[in-house]
């Protein structure tokens, strides 16, 4: 099988969707199928980069004019042109093409589907329209905006033979918003790491004094992450178990901000920042394993790769009931919900994940079997039968 796959989002901007799609590629390469991924161009200093552990048989193609986001660093925006990439593709002649978003370069995917007449899937991954992320557009965070968005998604995916919900909360709101096209849920999938010893780990937990209960935020360090819940619902946690840690592993355009909010709180010196990580580096040292508990305030998740990651590890999750996360964290069973936007219950669970060792030995078994139902492997499956379906409907007779 042949197919394009077109993103605004890929690397070597690096975000939960640039992961996924690195993963589901390098998943369909390896049974045989044909991949290219068209992305937006790069600037010329990030040009000559590598995609880490990109399978060796799959092609990247560049967009030809892009500009770049204000907001997010080394994210580019791409000004459809539709003629080079199609001129590009027409060696390959794809048979199935898959857009991931529904910006420019998805814009580029739609109309060479249109063109070639080759089937088109989509895969929503993003809630764009909440407040949360419309801070980072130059548009009126408003009700009318939030409105406008959706209409904007929910036509664009339309035009697909099938949409992939990654999550049930993005299956159910794309059908209340007037969705037409055929919806499916299938997880974005992980590939269970390969663990160092436990001798490792512990040394470089001691090297940054992580020695005591510690929790870990992987991720962008941006507002729709609510970090700043995170880091204020830790502070009274530290201060009754003045051994536990909170670590937080990414970068982003909040990170100044919320160190110099960490600086103002008793439990500072406890408040790790580490910065930008690469994500395979992130997995390759196992760095998820420097913490006993993965955290989150984010109200904006769809289907995060962090807290699969986070779970493939075997760390229990504590998050709030909101949009997919739900479905991530079962109450009990590998973490803690908690409700949306409270620094009091994300503080409370923060407390029981301390004072309850067998808990959390729980939780932690937990995540490794929620981890075993979003295995790569069958979420590759799985898009081979859409695929394969999308095709098969495009030779049959209307």
């Amino acid at each position: 099988m042949r197919i394009s796959i077109f993103s605004d989002s890929f690397y070597p901007y690096i975000s939960g969707v640039s992961i996924a799609i690195l993963q589901q590629a390098n998943a369909m390469a390896a049974r045989g199928h044909e991949v290219s991924i068209v992305r937006p161009r790069p600037s010329k200093n990030e040009a000559a980069e590598a995609v880490p552990n990109l399978h060796s048989s799959i092609r990247v193609f560049d967009t030809p004019i892009t500009i770049p986001h204000r907001a997010f660093a080394r994210l580019r925006l791409t000004c459809p042109t539709f003629f080079s990439t199609w001129r590009k593709l027409r060696t390959i002649e794809p048979e199935i093409i898959h857009v991931h978003t529904e910006f420019g370069t998805g814009w580029e995917g739609l109309a060479l589907a249109r063109i070639s007449r080759v089937p088109l899937v989509g895969t929503f991954h993003t809630f764009f329209a909440e407040p949360e992320y419309l801070k980072h557009f130059p548009v009126p965070n408003c009700a009318m905006t939030r409105g406008m968005l959706w209409r904007y998604s929910v036509a664009f995916f339309n035009r697909c033979h099938t949409v992939v919900t990654p999550s049930q909360a993005v299956y159910r709101s794309l059908e209340e918003r007037g969705a037409q096209c055929r919806l499916e849920k299938v997880s974005n999938g992980i590939q269970l790491p390969q663990k160092i010893s436990d001798a490792e780990i512990l040394k470089k937990r001691h090297s940054m004094d992580l020695d005591g209960p510690t929790f870990i935020y992987v991720g962008r360090v941006s507002q729709e992450k609510s970090i700043d819940l995170l880091i204020k619902a830790f502070d009274p946690v530290w201060r009754q178990h003045p051994d536990a840690r909170l670590l937080i592993i990414g970068g982003g355009p909040q990170e100044q901000e919320l160190r110099e909010l960490a600086s103002q709180l008793e439990s500072s010196r406890a408040i790790t920042f580490t910065g930008s990580v690469p994500n395979h580096q992130l997995i390759a040292e196992n760095l998820y394993r420097l913490g006993d508990v993965f955290v989150t305030a984010s109200t904006t998740e769809n289907q995060p790769i962090s807290i699969l990651e986070a779970l493939s590890f075997g760390l229990p999750i504590i998050g709030p009931r909101a949009k997919g996360l739900p479905e991530m964290i079962l109450d009990g069973r590998n973490g803690r919900l908690v409700e949306p936007k409270d620094i009091q219950t994300l503080s409370a669970a923060m407390q029981e994940a301390v004072q309850n060792p067998e808990t959390l030995r729980r939780w932690s078994e937990g995540a490794i079997e929620c981890a075993r139902d979003h295995d790569l492997n069958r979420v590759a499956e799985n898009l081979e039968g859409l695929y394969q379906t999308a095709i098969e409907s495009r030779r049959s007779p209307k």
